[in-house]
């Protein structure tokens, strides 16, 4: 996992690699669809403990790693829309 890696992105790669769909995953996980969509999407992130242990688990990724990555996300600036 790269360090400039957005969480959605890397997300998405973690169920290509493992050739799984969007369900399989969420059975996995035990989340709604709508939820992990919407980590994929980059449109939230995991805010529960118990849903990135599940991710660390799912994933073979340490905990800490996931960690890391949802924080570089929530610190990362924002593009900002032109005035005028």
């Amino acid at each position: 996992m790269t360090t400039h890696q957005k969480f959605g992105a890397w997300l998405r790669g973690v169920r290509a690699a493992r050739r799984e769909r969007q369900p399989d995953v969420t059975a996995a996980l035990g989340i709604n669809r709508t939820t992990y969509s919407r980590w994929e999407m980059e449109d939230e992130l995991p805010k529960k403990l118990e849903h990135i242990l599940r991710l660390s688990r799912w994933s073979g990724v340490p905990r800490g790693e996931i960690f890391e990555l949802i924080a570089a996300d929530m610190v990362r600036p924002q593009p900002t829309a032109a005035v005028g």
